[in-house]
């Protein structure tokens, strides 16, 4: 789910080519964006539709059960062992 969560589509550049939107190649998707609005209103659809689809997967892994049971976190769930009064 995490990796759906922060996963970010592959840009393709007015050009055709196509970058994966790292720290490395962001100043070459940055400039591209900036040659034109019809350019940049493409890419914010797309990358809309692509981070819809992903958060529509999110939501399905959501509802699934647990496969592995409870989470370690259920162990805080359960009452303390009575004490021995020892102290």
């Amino acid at each position: 789910m995490e990796t759906l969560f922060y996963q970010f589509p592959p840009t393709t550049l007015p050009d055709g080519s196509v970058l994966e939107f790292t720290p490395g190649n962001y100043k070459a998707i940055s400039a591209a964006w900036k040659t034109g609005a019809a350019y940049q209103s493409r890419c914010e659809i797309a990358y809309t539709r692509f981070f819809r689809a992903n958060y529509e997967q999110i939501l399905e892994l959501a509802r699934r059960p647990e496969p592995l049971g409870p989470l370690p976190n259920a162990m805080y769930d359960q009452p303390a062992p009575a004490s021995t009064g020892g102290g």
